[in-house]
């Protein structure tokens, strides 16, 4: 078995890379997922993850990754890569692209994320449309990377096993449009508003903006478009993976909403 002692060795050089650079990401096509609990998820889903090779500080537990070309890391060596890598010892390298809008389904639902640029919420958020059974997650401008190695951590490895496209927010909103997609829209409103109606869609995109800012201005051009007012008169934004999460959830299940 391949081992790593040295931070000159080309692997680690490899792998300080794809942690540290997304250009080096977007460009090989190459992630990392950390953690035992995520990493064989992976190796043990029928889904198409293609995985280089496996990392581990502990040589006992290869034969467990032996289909996986396993290469042992010195405990010392691990800790100057990642803390949870130091703590389980394992994390996979794997290759994974982002699916072309072309191949966009004729139906959703989906998930838009424009400009939410922290890991945490995108990961979560990633999570649960994937526990809901959402088709895809569409990620414009100023969206933190959802393949890169902390957002594959906070979805819980679910950001591998979804298709994920990525462009401008244009190409997305004709992608959408072109499909005839619902497109539903979140705001902040610090005015009355009153519960209008019972939601249960089944073909629709959820826009999400960042906390900042909200959407885009391009999400108000489509003459179809469904506003959803989130009502609140002491606070100007509410944190994107809570109320993101429960806005899918309603929308995919049914519930009242303030519209």
């Amino acid at each position: 078995m391949k081992v790593i002692s040295s931070k000159d060795n080309p692997t680690y050089k490899e792998i300080k890379k794809i942690l540290t650079s997304s250009s080096y990401r977007k460009k090989t096509g190459l992630t990392i997922a950390i953690g035992k609990k995520i990493v064989d998820d992976i190796v043990t889903s029928t889904l198409s993850t293609d995985v280089k090779y496996i990392v581990l500080t502990d040589e006992k537990n290869a034969q467990l990754y032996e289909d996986f070309n396993p290469i042992l890391l010195s405990p010392k060596l691990a800790k100057t890569l990642d803390d949870v890598m130091a703590d389980q010892g394992i994390m996979a390298v794997i290759e994974k692209h982002y699916t072309s809008l072309e191949t966009l389904p004729d139906r959703g639902p989906f998930l838009v994320l424009d400009g939410v640029s922290d890991p945490i919420n995108v990961g979560t958020l990633i999570r649960t449309a994937v526990g809901l059974q959402y088709k895809a997650i569409l990620v414009g401008e100023g969206t933190a990377d959802p393949l890169s190695p902390k957002v594959i951590r906070s979805s819980a490895g679910y950001s591998l096993f979804i298709p994920i496209f990525k462009g401008r927010n244009k190409e997305i909103f004709k992608a959408l449009k072109e499909r005839t997609i619902k497109i539903i829209t979140t705001y902040i409103h610090q005015e009355n508003c009153k519960p209008t109606f019972n939601m249960k869609l089944d073909d629709f995109a959820l826009c999400l903006g960042s906390e900042g800012r909200g959407l885009s201005d391009i999400w108000k051009e489509y003459p179809d478009t469904l506003n959803l007012l989130l009502k609140s008169s002491t606070i100007d934004s509410f944190n994107v993976a809570v109320a993101g999460s429960i806005l899918m959830y309603i929308l995919k299940t049914g519930g009242e909403l303030c519209g």
